[in-house]
């Protein structure tokens, strides 16, 4: 019965999550704010407080060199630190900057407020009815639970 009612929306469903996505994006890259992959870098420091690049790199599914890249731009613009650690030289560790701070949370707070926009045309009974839904549809993924992944970027 669900697949019979799936599939004929399924097209759909997928353009109009890509175009919400994708004006989300848009909207960001307009403000200046950080990219995605920024972003989720970023925000894995602001939670764990410094990382390996080796770290960063499986917690955002990419490659070392991946990482390595978008930690070279993060250092280049003020927003990451690199330290070597005393102990064993070898292991660089990977923190965020007092500017790095500052940016990540504005990045957050227009992220919060352009979601905010977005979802405006709902009135609350359908708001909370997404939310529900969503909250539905997450218990399907090995994600949802403590301890998951951060989304996979692009590197």
């Amino acid at each position: 019965m669900l697949e019979s009612l799936l599939t004929p929306n399924l097209e759909r469903m997928e353009e109009l999550l890509r175009r919400f996505v994708r004006a989300f994006h848009d909207r960001l890259e307009q403000l200046g704010s950080l990219t995605q992959s920024q972003f989720c870098l970023m925000k894995v420091l602001d939670r764990e407080g410094h990382c390996t690049v080796s770290d960063i790199a499986q917690r955002l599914d990419m490659t070392v060199a991946g990482a390595t890249g978008l930690i070279d731009r993060l250092v280049r613009a003020n927003l990451v630190t690199r330290q070597r650690e005393e102990a064993d030289r070898r292991v660089v560790r990977v923190a965020l900057s007092p500017e790095g701070v500052a940016a990540i949370g504005e990045a957050c707070r227009q992220r919060r407020e352009l979601m905010a926009e977005f979802l405006s045309p709902l009135a609350p009974t359908e708001l909370n009815q997404l939310i529900a839904l969503y909250e539905k549809m997450a218990l399907a993924f090995p994600l949802a639970g403590a301890g998951a992944k951060e989304p996979k970027v692009k590197e």
